[in-house]
């Protein structure tokens, strides 16, 4: 079974996309009553969040905003500040 398993080594580990959760989410109880799909949420967004950080997706109001793509054709927007 060994033969079977393919280690990842740091050449392959660029090849992967991550989610990035903070932690604080995990260990402080303030957000103890979030649920796992809650908190999996939060990285998603984050992740577009940086994405429109990185584009300078801004409104007038200096509100980010991005695109969620919920079903083909359709397009919503979300504000952050």
């Amino acid at each position: 079974m060994e033969k079977d398993f393919k280690f990842i080594n740091q050449k392959d580990i660029y090849q992967y996309k991550f989610y990035m959760i903070p932690k604080e989410l995990f260990v402080n109880e303030r957000y103890v009553s979030l649920s796992p799909a809650a908190i999996l949420l939060y990285g998603i967004l984050l992740d577009r969040l940086t994405l429109s950080i990185k584009n300078n997706w801004v409104d007038k109001k200096r509100k980010y905003l991005f695109n969620i793509y919920k079903k083909r054709n359709r397009k919503h927007t979300a504000y952050f500040r």
